[in-house]
């Protein structure tokens, strides 16, 4: 090898070594080459199921993979540190469509309510996805899920990374870009009822955030917003617990000790109390407030529930409250009003999350169920505009205004 060569071979070397340093470290791999329930993977299914699945494909190079056709696959534990991200890649394909989950455990090995749940659209041929999540408060591990729905998902090609919080927002603008733009615009007056929080990010501190709901409020904390108010905050850092259980709304939190439980254990500088879960009654979110701010000094805010089609919610509502449809649609117009009134009585910052997604689906070229997982969730794009109003509510009022 000549001099010129010589000279080129290092220069490369030093480039990949140098990429590969930068480059984050796996916390899981998987290309299922070899049997995967020698590396921890498993078949799983709810308690009404069964799981049916296989280690599927050739003996060929890059020619095994995981299939689901019903259940999930499941993944080996992955040590992961509370409120850091996490970049996850796979490939897959589905004739429909299927679900991802990341799903979080304590210390004891609990497993945490509040997952990250999100779908995989269904294609015939295999694509290549890349997701970030977070890890929940008091999490230790994580484990990840595969999930047939419809039909039948193949996975291959497994790889999950901790990234840097920078990295994680840069994500959340290249979804952004993929998406009908936000054009949400903040109302003037906002943050009256929040001096504590936004000092808190203008002096470039911790701001710590529990979100208090049902299923729809866990969608909202998986949204990215704080990495983003991060962002137009320089300096800040924003620690986003969400405090949930599915279909539960302030009527089961304001029991006895629940507060403690749910919100004060936390240490919460802000409270965002959200999801749909409430009954379309003042009354125990009203009772919330007043427990918290018996015992806290922390701020406290309401979003009126989003994501869920209206006529979704309707229905529901008048099936599980054994209701006539129009006495139920009554009460839910009058809700609106009600949830304003209370919010203005108790001096608590209200941002009317429903009007601002109504807005953007109405506006959006895109079907509703273009955002959503199911009749109920959002997906990840959906997530995506439940943060960036976040965002345009909470950032300074000059880059909100553009």
């Amino acid at each position: 090898m000549d001099s010129t060569h010589l000279v080129l071979a290092l220069a490369m070397a030093s480039v990949a070594a140098a990429w590969a340093a930068a480059a984050p470290a796996a916390v899981l791999k998987a290309d299922f080459a070899r049997d995967p329930a020698r590396a921890g993977w498993a078949g799983g299914a709810p308690p009404t199921q069964r799981f049916d699945g296989e280690w599927a494909g050739t003996d060929e190079a890059g020619g095994r993979y995981l299939l689901v056709r019903r259940g999930y696959w499941q993944s080996p534990a992955i040590s992961v540190t509370p409120f850091e991200y996490y970049r996850l890649r796979f490939r897959a394909k589905a004739k429909t469509d299927g679900y991802w989950v990341a799903v979080f455990f304590d210390a004891e090995g609990a497993e945490s309510a509040a997952d990250c749940y999100d779908s995989l659209p269904g294609s015939s041929d295999w694509r290549r996805h890349e997701r970030c999540f977070r890890a929940n408060a008091g999490s230790v591990t994580a484990r990840l899920r595969f999930v047939a729905r419809r039909s039948p998902v193949a996975v291959d090609n497994v790889r999950v990374e901790r990234i840097g919080r920078a990295a994680a927002a840069k994500w959340a603008d290249k979804l952004r870009d993929s998406l009908p733009p936000v054009d949400y615009r903040p109302p003037a007056e906002r943050w009256k009822l929040l001096p504590k929080s936004i000092g808190r990010l203008r002096e470039g501190k911790t701001l710590r955030v529990v979100l208090l709901g049902d299923s729809i409020a866990n969608d909202t904390s998986h949204s990215a917003f704080d990495v983003l108010l991060e962002r137009a905050y320089p300096g800040s850092r924003v620690e986003v617990v969400n405090s949930v259980r599915g279909g539960t709304g302030c009527g089961y939190y304001k029991g006895a000790g629940r507060i403690r439980q749910y919100v004060l254990s936390y240490r919460p500088d802000l409270l965002i109390i959200a999801g749909i879960s409430n009954g379309y009654d003042a009354e125990p979110i009203r009772s919330v407030i007043r427990q918290v701010r018996a015992e806290s000094g922390c701020e406290i805010m309401l979003l009126t529930g989003a994501v869920c089609p209206r006529q979704r919610c309707e229905a529901s509502f008048a099936e599980h409250g054994g209701l006539p449809v129009d006495e139920a649609c009554r009460i839910i117009e009058a809700y609106a009003g009600r949830l304003a009134a209370m919010a203005a009585e108790e001096k608590v910052e209200l941002l009317d999350m429903r009007t601002a997604w109504d807005d953007y689906v109405l506006a959006s070229p895109r079907p509703q169920m273009w955002f959503m997982r199911d009749e109920v969730h959002a997906n990840v794009r959906g997530k995506c505009v439940l943060g960036r109003i976040l965002l345009r509510y909470f950032q300074p009022r000059k880059e909100a205004a553009r």
